[in-house]
């Protein structure tokens, strides 16, 4: 609960962020004496709110209790997860405060300063901790198609942040290639950290609510793999146009056009209306 009601206070703060970005785009002298409230931080920090804030705070709220739910157990490590949502909103809070202030890292959907990947990193290894002690003592043989999205999104965000992070904030690389990091970051936090989150979530709830199982356990597993496999290369579609070579767009462009193979798994294991009503 403490990670849903801060989700909602970061919803309520990005949405006047927005709102104060959004009056900027046709009233440019709006709210123009502050340097804090211009629309070059104005607009990232609502950004980074909204990502970092209510979507990965209600996502993580959600992976919680879908987890203990799931492997019938207890939520592990309560306290700890406790602290977790105290220390990531206080993250946040600062993260937000230091765009505000001028020291964004102008690096989009990473505006946070580049002190802040670590201590995300470490808010992560706890939940990740957490949700592997959940699974190892799930009181279920079955793995359930909403197991597999969460847990493959508790490993894939903290690997994608801090990855992105060295690439883009030290001379591990140079040039374009920061550049083409910077999406391949800002696709995967949608399609390999939002996404398994949503997917496990519908898995879970719509057989739930009109009382029928999935209709193709199979056809859920290969829409898992091929996001996982698929969407990462998506994100340099962006840069069509842009001084990179040729493959590495193209690359960009066939990975997102393979994303109808998820699409239409994922349709495919709609209800039946003939099989029987589930008793999850």
């Amino acid at each position: 609960m403490l990670w849903y009601g801060s989700a909602v206070f970061r919803l309520l703060l990005g949405s006047l962020l927005a709102l104060i970005a959004s009056i900027k785009l046709h009233t440019p002298g709006f709210l123009s004496d502050s340097a804090w409230l211009t629309f070059g931080r104005i607009r990232p920090a609502h950004l980074n709110t909204m990502i970092y804030g209510w979507a990965s705070m209600s996502g993580i709220g959600t992976m919680l209790w879908l987890f203990a739910r799931l492997c019938k157990t207890k939520l592990a490590w309560r306290e700890g997860l406790f602290l977790m949502a105290l220390y990531w909103n206080l993250l946040v809070a600062l993260g937000t405060f230091e765009i505000l202030r001028g020291n964004s890292t102008n690096v989009e959907w990473m505006e946070f300063p580049a002190w802040a990947a670590g201590p995300i990193a470490l808010a992560f290894l706890v939940i990740f901790v957490a949700a592997w002690k959940m699974l190892a003592a799930r009181k279920t043989k079955h793995l359930d198609i909403s197991l597999w999205n969460l847990f493959g999104s508790t490993m894939w965000f903290p690997f994608l942040y801090l990855g992105a992070t060295i690439l883009i904030q030290t001379p591990a690389s140079t040039g374009i290639a920061k550049v083409a990091t910077n999406w391949w970051f800002a696709h995967n936090v949608l399609g390999l950290w939002l996404t398994p989150i949503g997917l496990a979530s519908a898995y879970y709830f719509i057989p739930k609510v009109i009382g029928r199982p999935i209709h193709s356990y199979h056809f859920s597993i290969l829409g898992f793999w091929t996001v996982a496999i698929l969407y990462n290369w998506a994100g340099t579609h962006h840069l069509i146009g842009g001084p990179l070579p040729v493959w590495v767009v193209t690359v960009g462009v066939v990975g997102s056009l393979m994303m109808f193979i998820p699409v239409i798994a994922d349709r495919s294991t709609r209800t039946n209306k003939n099989m029987a009503p589930s008793r999850m």
